[in-house]
């Protein structure tokens, strides 16, 4: 069990709880877990009926039964519940960072989630038979006031339901098979979205006496196939090649419908007040997608200490259908393609006291996926001709002293556009410069431990144009505790000097990241 406190800029108060053990011994094994956590948020709401607007409540339970009805037949079932309650999210019209705004106190952000799983595995003498089988069914109500925004916007809301089934199979050589080893395999998947509300709300009483919703109900479904193989061979004394093969096939479905009505009477409008469009606007669309995804990777033991390797895998994203748009011919996006080329490096030093992996890649990209929110809530994706995506990574981790654990981590990234009209040679979205990680951590033989981290972040772009863009920035954590073999006890603190940043931005609002936050945690095993 685990119960902590968390204080300063906001509070977390949870409890945490899991019991394991044989139900009949050597065949039969049950575990169940739980939590429950509540946060007060650190954003403060400058309505006078709320002091915060982001609160936070999660819980879950789960389970997990383990059977092993034969000597080499493992099953094991999962099965859990997931249920969230939000308030507001920590977003702010733009402008610099504060953690403030002005909000509605019923904002909500709430779903449901029941998720389970299937595994079976069988360990014959010539092969592995593995098959994974999972169902999730997630509810979600979201209710959002975006007055703050000053865009004509008042809400956004989605009402939606979205199950998915999935079942993959796979045959591979045995685990301790000399030689060659193989593995083959067989994908399916299945999701159906069905949104009763998907809507942004206007403020449009000055103009016409009430306030018009423009909803988008409807239904979406998604269904994949997929065949894969890859085999390993070795060559000569120290070369390995291994190669792999997949065929995918995506079939969407879209349902699509737009509806214009008052708020203040629920009538539905016959005519776009704004477009003059006659409404509803209603078509069904359907699309294909399918490729052929070869990999390759040819590895060298230098020493028993290192490896060298390159690879060469296609890359795919299937296209897709905008659930924004009343024209059905220009709601498709293709899909996108990419050839990635890696070599790298990994090794062990000292006795396995330090290891350092480093490795360079070059990504090539055709059509690849853009997306862009025209208005709150609302984003639509579409194509750019030609991109590409290079850089470099370097792990590296030590342990000079017994107890003792230094770790370095760096990755630079080019990534632009080559052809895409008046934005070609501009920046990715999302994308840093680069990042940066440094740690190190100490563990005294009486049980004390101490951790000290630095993050860093390179410059960020948030649209095509390159005008949204964040800073370069670092945050410092650390933690300090005790730990035994029934109990710990830690203090820990994030974002110790207090820097305030972005996690992301769009031209309607931004979205703020976690202050300095200090907290105590214990926990108990029993």
């Amino acid at each position: 069990a685990k119960v902590g406190l968390q204080v300063a800029e906001h509070e977390t108060y949870g409890l945490k709880g899991y019991v394991n053990g044989p139900l009949v011994k050597d065949k039969l094994f049950l575990g169940i877990s739980g939590n429950y956590f509540e946060t007060r948020g650190y954003m403060q709401n400058d309505h006078p009926d709320q002091d915060y607007f982001d609160n936070q409540e999660k819980s879950s339970a789960h389970a997990t039964l383990r059977w092993l009805p034969l000597e080499r037949l493992e099953v094991d079932l999962q099965a859990g519940m997931d249920r969230k309650r939000n308030g507001s999210d920590v977003s702010i019209a733009q402008g610099p960072v504060r953690y403030h705004e002005y909000k509605n106190p019923d904002s909500q952000d709430d779903s449901d989630l029941f998720s389970s799983a299937l595994n079976l595995r069988y360990r014959g003498d010539a092969m592995v038979i593995h098959s994974i089988t999972t169902y999730k069914e997630r509810e979600n109500e979201l209710d959002r006031d975006v007055l703050y925004v000053n865009n004509g916007s008042s809400s956004i809301a989605d009402v939606s339901d979205v199950t998915s089934v999935t079942q993959e199979l796979r045959l591979q050589s045995p685990d301790a098979a000399d030689g060659w080893k193989w593995l083959a395999g067989f994908y399916y998947s299945n999701e159906k979205q069905d949104y009763e509300d998907y809507s942004n709300t206007y403020d449009t009483i000055e103009w016409y006496g009430y306030n018009i919703k423009y909803n988008w109900p409807g239904e979406q479904s998604e269904e994949t196939m997929a065949a894969f193989g890859q085999a390993s061979l070795p060559l000569m004394d120290r070369f390995a090649l291994t190669a792999g093969l997949r065929y995918e096939r995506i079939n969407k479905e879209m349902d699509y419908e737009r509806e214009v009505t008052r708020t203040d009477t629920g009538e539905q409008l016959s005519v776009d007040p704004f477009s003059g469009v006659s409404l509803p606007v209603a078509w069904e669309g359907e699309e294909d997608w399918d490729a052929i995804l070869p990999k390759g990777v040819l590895s060298w033991d230098v020493r028993d200490n290192a490896i060298l390797y390159c690879s060469l895998a296609k890359g795919y994203l299937a296209g897709g259908l905008n659930a924004w748009g009343d024209d059905k011919a220009t709601a498709k996006f293709n899909e996108q393609t990419s050839w990635n080329y890696e070599l790298g490096a990994k090794s062990n030093w000292l006795g396995n006291r330090l290891s350092v992996n480093a490795a360079l890649f070059y990504i090539d990209i055709d059509d690849i996926h853009v997306y862009s929110e025209p208005s709150p809530g609302v984003w639509i994706a579409s194509n750019a001709a030609k991109a590409h995506s290079q850089g470099v990574e370097l792990e590296v981790r030590a342990r000079p002293l017994h107890g003792l654990d230094i770790g370095a981590a760096f990755g630079w990234v080019d990534a632009q556009f080559d052809e895409y009209g008046d934005y070609t040679d501009n920046t990715l979205q999302y994308i840093p410069a680069y990042t940066l990680n440094v740690n190190i951590q100490y563990r005294f033989a009486s049980g004390w431990f101490a951790r000290a981290e630095m993050e860093g972040f390179g410059k960020t772009y948030y649209d095509e144009a390159n005008t949204l863009d964040r800073s370069p920035f670092e945050l410092f954590h650390a933690k300090v505790g005790y730990e035994t073999a029934h109990w710990d006890l830690y203090l820990y603190g994030n974002n110790l000097l207090d820097k305030e940043y972005f996690t992301s931005k769009s031209f309607s609002r931004n979205s703020v990241g976690e202050p300095r936050t200090i907290g105590v945690m214990a926990s108990l095993r029993f």
